[in-house]
């Protein structure tokens, strides 16, 4: 990560320290997934006003963002 990003990771992170985070598209996310259990990482593929939508491996499943934890890192794309 070049030093522009890393800035404007630590932005972001002040931001969401600050007035709460939203996900967005390309959010790195920590959830549950559904009847396996435990804590897995995924990235935030698509929102709408009450749903997002997290690929995980191969699987794309649906979270609430309350279900999700940020990881304070981001993906391109």
């Amino acid at each position: 990560m070049d030093a522009h990003a890393k800035e404007a990771a630590a932005a972001v992170a002040g931001i969401a320290d600050t007035y709460g985070w939203s996900p967005a598209p390309g959010d790195i996310v920590r959830c549950e997934p559904p009847l396996i259990g435990g804590i897995v990482t995924g990235v935030v593929r698509a929102t709408n006003d009450a749903y997002c939508l997290v690929s995980i491996g191969e699987e794309h499943l649906a979270y609430y963002p309350h279900e999700l934890q940020w990881t304070g890192q981001r993906v391109d794309g």
